[in-house]
């Protein structure tokens, strides 16, 4: 039986949120990271939901799977079939950043295919107990994130 890998795939433009309904109807295992916004719209609060990473979703398939899901869902494939192209502690650690709701927290995303410097540390205490990433001595109060090798969270704590 062939194994399931984590794939980054590659949408259309605005496309993410309806490609991550398709897969749930499928029933094909994914995550697209989403962070809740509220925006003031004539003198009314507006919650909404805004993808983080453009035009990106992570896909949980089989390597025989991935040119019928290319076709059928019109994405791209971001790496090569030949390998995984996301750890799943990777995927499992972005899952759990953005599953709670962190508005103290302040971060950003830097595409970058350059690997953070250090070594893994996992947070043990505080509100983001758990998270995974790099730490270095020169950024204090910062851990940087590892997304799958298109890039990093970096995350002030």
């Amino acid at each position: 039986m062939e194994a399931s890998n984590w794939y980054i795939f590659l949408t259309k433009p605005y496309s993410e949120i309806s490609v991550s309904e398709r897969l749930e109807e499928l029933g094909i295992d994914h995550f697209l990271p989403l962070v809740d916004v509220r925006l003031c719209w004539d003198k009314k609060i507006i919650h909404t939901k805004n993808v983080v990473i453009p035009r990106i979703i992570f896909i949980h398939t089989r390597q025989s799977q991935l040119q019928e899901l290319s076709e059928q869902l019109n994405l791209c494939a971001m790496s090569s079939p030949e390998r995984e192209s996301c750890s799943g502690w990777e995927v499992d650690n972005l899952k759990s950043f953005f599953s709670e709701p962190f508005s103290f927290v302040e971060w950003s995303f830097e595409f970058t295919s350059d690997k953070p410097k250090g070594e893994i540390v996992t947070l043990t205490d505080g509100k983001m107990k758990g998270l995974k990433g790099y730490i270095s001595a020169n950024c204090p109060g910062m851990i940087r994130i590892p997304c799958c090798g298109i890039g990093t969270f970096v995350v002030k704590y």
